[in-house]
């Protein structure tokens, strides 16, 4: 027996060393608080749709300027028909004139200067016209920007992207658009987009009355270093 106590002994001390043998399993860390599980979550994207191709055909501006345009298309032209009735006058008065004589001469020359003058002012004026309209597309789609930022704001949009409505007329008059529908898919970026995320109505609704310069303009600097000025 005595023997067997420094055995005994050791068994005990071991005993709070082993696991333990009752069918628990050992404790689980604790889970994160959903606070804090919340914090790492981003916001959802909320994101909404533009035809902004309708939206500058039906803007106000955009009607105003086509019409300006084309009257000043219109007073362009009656310059280049001029041109061409003093053409005409000419082109039909040399071959009545004595051939080699100083008249004839004269009056050849005066047609083909007046040939250049032609094509010169017909060049200078469709320069001017694209620049025109390149001027005044560019103020439009600024305009249609400020007012899709203020739209997306009012809405907690996070991103608005621009869809393109395929004209799917068959008329034959309109078979010349083949081209253009076929650019249209090929640069189209959104495929579908569910009716609610339209914004288009929405959009044509706001440009109708114009926007206050003073919600996208920056605060203006207090003068006099914010003083009276006394």
């Amino acid at each position: 027996m005595r023997l067997r106590a420094p055995f005994f002994a050791l068994c005990a001390s071991l005993v709070p060393l082993l696991p333990a043998q009752d069918g628990k399993t050992a404790p689980k860390p604790e889970a994160q608080p959903a606070e804090a599980a919340a914090k790492k979550t981003p916001p959802p994207l909320v994101i909404g749709v533009v035809d902004l191709g309708r939206v500058f055909d039906l803007h106000p501006r955009t009607i105003r300027e086509r019409e300006r345009l084309q009257r000043e298309g219109q007073e362009r032209e009656g310059v280049m028909k001029e041109l061409d009735r003093r053409a005409s006058e000419l082109k039909g008065l040399i071959p009545n004139l004595k051939e080699g004589s100083r008249e004839r001469g004269r009056k050849e020359l005066e047609y083909d200067l007046l040939l250049q003058q032609k094509r010169a002012t017909a060049q200078l004026l469709s320069d001017e016209m694209r620049a025109e309209q390149a001027k005044v597309q560019l103020a439009i789609y600024e305009e249609l920007e400020a007012a899709v930022k203020q739209l997306a704001k009012d809405r907690g949009l996070s991103l608005v992207l621009r869809i393109d409505v395929d004209d799917k007329s068959s008329d034959d008059e309109k078979q010349g658009r083949i081209v253009s529908r076929l650019r249209t898919f090929e640069q189209r970026q959104v495929l579908f987009a569910a009716e609610e995320l339209d914004l288009t109505p929405a959009l044509i609704k706001l440009v109708q009355v114009p926007l206050d310069p003073a919600s996208e303009a920056p605060p203006a600097a207090p003068q006099n270093g914010g003083k009276d000025g006394k």
